[in-house]
């Protein structure tokens, strides 16, 4: 997450995204901010996602915890600048740029913002739900063939 903030100033300055701070118009700098925070967390978590994939086997248990974490604590700005690329046309040419947000309310209070904010963090709960179901489930099929071969498992303990 330092990571992503450390080159949101730099991917600031290489977007050609229009500014209009200060103004009551199209509300371009809260656009521009928004979309520069959705790529920079796209990059920390795909480093996430990929660090999360090399230590699953060895680390299987925080490997998992990493791939919901991911998704509450990065994926709305993703989900968000998708939603400002997919709604703004021309985003990067400044002279053609158009968005369907015509103040700072309406772009704040758009539907689909919205619904990202309140389906994106949840969506990571159930994750953890899933991947910690599977995990119990996986330890009991271990625990029953260990009893049934009347080995033990290391990491399993015999209940």
């Amino acid at each position: 997450m330092m990571a992503a903030n450390k080159l949101h100033p730099t991917v600031l300055e290489m977007l050609s995204i229009p500014d209009s701070r200060g103004r009551d118009v199209v509300p371009w700098h809260y656009i521009r901010r928004d979309f520069a925070d959705g790529l920079c967390f796209a990059g920390a978590l795909l480093i996430f996602y990929i660090l999360a994939a090399i230590s699953w086997k060895r680390f299987r248990p925080f490997a998992e915890m990493s791939f919901w974490m991911g998704i509450v604590f990065f994926a709305l700005p993703v989900v968000k600048a998708g939603i400002i690329y997919v709604k703004c046309a021309h985003l990067f040419d400044p002279a053609l740029a158009a968005c369907p947000w015509p103040d700072f309310d309406s772009y704040l209070n758009d539907a689909s913002i919205q619904m990202a904010r309140s389906w994106v963090p949840p969506l990571g709960a159930v994750l953890a739900a899933i991947f910690t179901l599977l995990r119990i489930r996986g330890q009991r099929i271990v625990q029953k063939r260990a009893a049934a071969d009347g080995t033990s498992h290391p990491g399993v303990s015999a209940a």
